[in-house]
């Protein structure tokens, strides 16, 4: 009878214990043990992960965005340019009889780097010349065809250094890289970045990318610095293959300062003049500087050794140059033309020919004062010719609506204030001192910002640059007019 009553006791303990879930669930409050509820959070918890990460993903694939992170991790990442096709401008002396040729337009994707004892005439090199065409556009132009389409986030091109500085090589200020969908629509993606030596043959010059960029068609523009010669062995850029095109990031227009120019992040600019101009390529060296400060400048030059404006006003050639419209076109005159009362006349109508050539073809008209020489001229020393010069082309400005590149008084500032030696062996032309002067001196007039800000050109020492920049803001931004201090 004992047992049988335990029997019944433990048969009720059980159903109880069976129904308390129910029972608690029909109550209203649910209880869970303490383990239970933690594990029914993670359950939770991880639902809720799988749920953003489902949606990121659906996202990514919305937007394309996924396969472009960490390219770098992919297996397929390599040099994508290997092998591949691609057209070029400026090889020198042109592309159908080079004298350090690129057969077939294979050499620049080859792969092959020129030993690491090679000379010049290595056949990795293909040579670039400013004699051709890059004078006119301000580079040489490696274009690229992907033949698909790409994500890429590093690009390099391998070139000549100042190993060979004794036979005019050097390497190029810069590269840049533009991207394109279409093969006709182009975006600049950034600017290569190397430090110039002696100690190798060939060095890259690197353009390494934050955010990666997709594109069937790529180019090189490459820059000049100190040398008009540019030897180029290879052009690589590293990524994957994609299905995914992303749109181009447009790279806000720089600020510029007041300036007479309209306010834009690229130019076409026109120098008219001689060898003032030509020697250490002075507008080229304008250009690859203001790049790096994000303003683009594409050049040409007409600059024959000892032209002046009456000979250049007089050639049906340069007025049709004009007549193609730039944003600004500079005049520069030979120094001889300012030391008669007869030659400064012809040269005035020469300015006004010019003059009514460039307001109707919309340009800025422009007066490169130029830099006086070193020796005398005509019986003037280097600082009066420096005033002589202001003194023809001031009233000039003024009557021909122009404006003034006061480069002759940043000179007669340099001779007044610094121990410089501006002039060449010739004592005619520039040195890179003084043509670096010149180059600050445009800057800081035409974009109204201080040309310490600049990078340095030619290879000159810190100090001397410095120097420099600071002349040429004496007279670009304060207005310094040397022989009046």
């Amino acid at each position: 009878m004992k047992n049988k009553r335990i029997r019944t006791l433990v048969s009720l303990l059980l159903t109880v214990l069976l129904l308390l879930p129910t029972l608690a669930s029909c109550g209203g409050k649910e209880q869970t043990t303490s383990s239970e509820s933690e594990a029914a959070s993670t359950e939770e918890s991880s639902t809720a992960v799988s749920a953003e990460e489902e949606s990121a993903e659906e996202s990514s694939e919305d937007t394309g965005e996924e396969p472009m992170e960490n390219i770098r991790d992919n297996p397929d990442y390599k040099n994508i340019l290997l092998g591949k096709s691609y057209t070029r401008s400026a090889l020198y002396p042109d592309d159908s009889s080079a004298s350090y040729p690129d057969e077939g337009n294979t050499k620049l994707t080859d792969g092959q780097l020129p030993a690491s004892e090679g000379k010049y005439s290595d056949p990795a090199f293909a040579g670039f010349n400013v004699s051709n065409d890059y004078s006119d556009r301000g580079y040489a132009s490696i274009v690229v065809d992907l033949n698909g389409l790409y994500c890429m986030d590093k690009f390099e091109i391998y070139v000549g250094s100042k190993a060979f500085l004794s036979v005019g090589i050097s390497a190029p200020a810069f590269a840049w890289v533009y991207a394109s969908h279409d093969g006709e629509t182009w975006h600049e993606v950034g600017i290569t970045a190397h430090e110039d030596t002696e100690e190798v043959n060939c060095l890259p010059s690197v353009l390494e990318l934050n955010t990666p960029v997709t594109a069937r068609y790529l180019e090189f523009r490459i820059v000049a610095d100190v040398s008009r010669w540019m030897f180029v062995a290879e052009v690589m850029a590293y990524g994957i293959a994609t299905d995914k095109e992303l749109p181009f990031e447009e790279a806000p227009a720089p600020e510029l300062g007041t300036t007479f120019l309209p306010a834009k992040s690229s130019y076409q600019f026109l120098f008219i003049g001689n060898s003032a101009t030509y020697v250490n390529d002075i507008p080229a060296t304008l250009a690859s500087l203001c790049a790096k400060k994000g303003i683009t400048i594409t050049q040409k030059q007409i600059v024959p050794g000892g032209r002046t404006l009456e000979e250049h006003a007089a050639d049906p050639a340069v007025l049709a140059e004009i007549a193609k419209g730039y944003d600004a076109v500079f005049i520069q005159e030979n120094g001889n033309s300012m030391t008669s009362s007869s030659a400064a006349e012809k040269s005035l109508a020469a300015i006004k020919k010019l003059g009514d050539a460039v307001h109707a073809s919309g340009a800025v008209f422009c007066f490169y004062v130029r830099p006086p020489y070193g020796k005398d001229l005509a019986g003037y020393k280097n600082f009066d010719q420096c005033k002589l010069f202001d003194e023809h082309f001031t009233p000039a400005a003024e009557t021909e609506d122009a404006h003034c590149i006061y480069v002759n008084r940043a000179f007669a500032y340099a001779i007044k204030h610094l121990n410089d030696n501006l002039w060449g062996d010739d004592n005619a032309h520039t040195n890179t001192h003084g043509a670096y002067l010149a180059v600050c001196t445009f800057y800081a007039t035409l974009f109204g910002k201080t040309a310490t800000e600049l990078g340095i050109a030619y290879g000159l020492p810190a100090a001397d640059a410095k120097a420099l920049q600071e002349a040429a803001d004496q007279i670009a931004l304060q207005g310094v007019i040397p022989w009046e201090e």
